[in-house]
This record gives C-alpha cells, structure tokens and sequence, in this order.
C-alpha cells in the first residue's frame, strides 16, 4: 500500500498537470506488483478503433459490457476571461538543473546537440548561478529559439523534473499524433504557425510546447498572443454517446451504468430508447452520476476558498458518486485511508467506477481518474481553474503526465459494488 510519505508528490503530480513521471504504453501488456498490490493493466482497444479515425467523425468503440458506444475527438480550451498576458514577459527565462554539479552540468552540454556558438553561451559560468541544491542558467532568447530539436527535447526533458522550471514543468501537450488536432482552425497567421512549429518537441508520447514567453515576444498582436494561448491550452477530449436499439439488452445496461443507486432512474430512460422503432442514441453525461454530469466539459471558478487549491484528481475521484463533495479528499491522507478501507486492488479489466491510480517508478501517486468505459476515464488533470474535467482516451491521459519515466496503471474498486 501507498504511505503518507506520497502526499506532496500526489499533490504536486496532479495539481498542476506536471511531469513528474513518464508513460511507456508497454505497462498495458502485463501485470506487475507494487509493494505487494498487483496492478491492473488493460488493452485500449476503444482507443486504438479511434486513433484509426480522422479524430473529427463518430467512430464505434469495440463493443462490451458498456454497449455499444460511439465517440467523437473534440477539443476545448480555456474560456476568454482565464487567458491573462500580463503574467508574461517578466524577464529572460531561466534555467534550473536541480541536482547538477558544475561538472555534470558541463557534460551535459558538451553532449548536446549544441551549436558551438550555443556551446560557448551556455558553458560561459558568467551566466550560472551556484546553489547548494543545483545549478541556474540564463541562457539568451536568441540560444532558446535557435536550439535544434533534439537538443530541445534533451534539455526540456531535464528541466521538466524541477517545478522551478515553470515553462518545461507545466509544458503544453498534446499527444503526439494529435498536431492537426491541437491546432486545427486555430486562426493563427502563417507566421505564429512557423515560429510555433519549430519548438514543439516530445516528451515520451506527446508534443510539448514551453517557449510562450519567446513567441509572444515576437507577435505584435495583443489579439493573436491571445489566440496563441488559447490554442495551447486545448484539451482533448470526447463526447460519446450510448446505441440503444430494440434488440439491445437493457438489463445488461443497468447493471453497468446503474451502480451507487443509478439503476433506479437509468432503467427507464433507456428501456424508453429501446422501445423507439430504430432506438435511439444517448449522450453518455446522462448516465454519469450528477457530481461528474454536473462538471464535464466545465473549468472551475477561481476561488478564495481555501479548499478550493486542492480540489484535484484525487478529489474529483473519489468524489465521483457523491451526492454532496466531500472537502476531506482535499487531502491525500484522507483519499489514501479511504482506498485502504473501502477499495481492493483488481487484477482483472477495469469496469464502470474503478479508480485509476498512476504510479511513478518510486510508487508515488501522481494522478487519479475515474474508469468509464471502452479505455475511457473521467479525469480533471489538476487543482487548477484553467483544468477542465473531461473524458479522455486512457492514452490521452496517459500522454498528459508522459516523461522518461515509467508510469504504472493501478485499479482499485469499491468493496460493496
């Protein structure tokens, strides 16, 4: 079981959708044991149909005990009055390398894929500053924008493990298949669209984008910065909806869509679909419990609220088939008490309701969402008023706390369903 040593790194991992750990989609093949619990793994069957698809037209989720579901890729962005620009423009960008000795850091960049004029900046110690815990580097706009790719990614990928590296740390992503999708009818000029594309980067399996602050240097337009922003803040996400036919088995629907006292109201709404001549289709958000229909595809308002900091994955899940939010799940003491005494670990494919629980190489918590159906999850990817809660393919989530390192998949499942 997870200790209470996990708190700050379950907080920080999910609280600003940062990239603490990594993904390696091979974690879905096998089973595998943390500290005695063994861990679920699952194929993505839905999301590979999918994937298969332009991401812009409804495609058929492979069939199970769910139904029959068909899913469209959509993708939302932040709403006008939570992109602020004048946080912006506060000074040359810094680099921190936590960890790193004066000779570490200078290997490092003698390994790089650096030009040798970029070379000499960043080796020139006029330009670091020496503390006990790492090493800052103030490397020029010019060095930034003029790094090829695969020093980019080198460079970023290191940074991205130290919160004080702002812009590496809460990078911008999307999964790594998904550009045209990130920035489809954008409305950005040819000219941002060429300054923007050069600095995209991967990290595991999604494109990450961090030099905010050198691009919008470099647009005149308070209107296009604006749309920038909002275009990097997109989410993708789904809309999926329920096929019920006059021969579908409502039964079986209820038994699925029905857990925590649902069955009551469900039962009738598609027992009426079915009797329709050709059925009828029903946006899956009818068959969430009201906590999770309630907030799907919506931000939070920003809060004086104390708690309001703190309400993240981990209270989004466990909160999931509460009538009223429960504030205790603001800590990671009370959620992991809660997983000890009221869930048990499975083994076996994830079904409606399963928490999902990603684990980092250390066994750290660092993130929690809630199992849909067909590799679907309901997830809010940090405490932040600028995070959506959402449905997301499991490897679009995946792809949101993507890094170097491995990420394991843990299924936990309530002891009186």
């Amino acid at each position: 079981m997870l200790t209470s040593s996990t708190r700050n790194d379950a907080r920080s991992g999910c609280r600003g959708v940062l990239l603490a750990v990594g993904v390696v989609l091979a974690l879905l093949a096998g089973a595998f044991a943390i500290k005695g619990i063994r861990a679920v793994t699952h194929r993505v069957s839905g999301a590979g149909e999918v994937a298969r698809g332009t991401g812009r037209e409804w495609v058929a989720s492979l069939p199970g005990p769910w139904g029959e579901l068909e899913q469209v890729r959509i993708a939302i962005e932040r709403p006008d009055e939570f992109i602020t620009l004048s946080k912006t423009f506060k000074g040359q960008d810094r680099w921190f390398f936590q960890g790193y000795s004066t000779d570490q850091l200078a290997a490092f960049f003698q390994t790089n894929a650096l030009t040798r004029a970029q070379r000499e900046v960043l080796l020139d110690r006029g330009h670091w500053g020496i503390q006990s815990n790492g090493i800052t580097v103030i490397p020029d706009p010019t060095t930034i924008l003029d790094l090829k790719p695969e020093a980019r990614q080198r460079i970023y990928n290191v940074l991205a493990e130290s919160p004080e590296n702002y812009y590496q740390y809460l990078a911008f992503r999307y999964r790594e298949d998904g550009f045209s999708e990130w920035f489809n009818r954008s409305g950005l000029s040819d000219e941002v669209m060429g300054l923007v594309k050069p600095l995209l980067y991967r990290r595991g399996t999604a494109l990450c984008f961090s030099d905010l602050n050198e691009v919008l240097a470099r647009i005149a337009s308070p209107d296009e910065q604006r749309r920038l922003v909002k275009t990097l803040s997109r989410v993708s996400t789904l809309l999926v909806r329920l096929k019920v036919g006059p021969d579908t088995d409502v039964g079986a629907l209820v038994r699925y869509w029905g857990k925590e006292g649902r069955a009551k109201d469900l039962n009738p709404l598609l027992q009426s679909l079915a009797n329709l001549p050709d059925g009828g289709l029903l946006d899956v958000a009818h068959l969430l419990p009201p906590f999770a229909r309630m907030r799907l595809y919506t931000y939070p308002f920003p809060s004086e609220d104390p708690h309001a900091a703190h309400r993240d994955c981990f209270w989004s899940s466990m909160n999931f088939f509460a009538e009223e939010p429960d504030d205790r799940f603001c800590e990671f003491a009370a959620t992991q008490e809660a997983i000890r005494s009221q869930y048990y670990p499975i083994q076996d494919e994830p079904t409606y309701g399963d928490i999902l629980w990603l684990v980092n190489d250390q066994g750290r918590a660092v993130h929690a969402a809630v199992y849909i159906a067909a590799d679907i999850v309901f997830t809010k990817n940090g405490a932040r008023f600028d995070q959506p809660w959402v449905l997301m393919q499991l490897r679009d989530l995946l792809a949101v706390f993507t890094s170097e390192r491995p990420l394991r998949l843990v299924a936990y499942r309530l002891k009186n369903v």
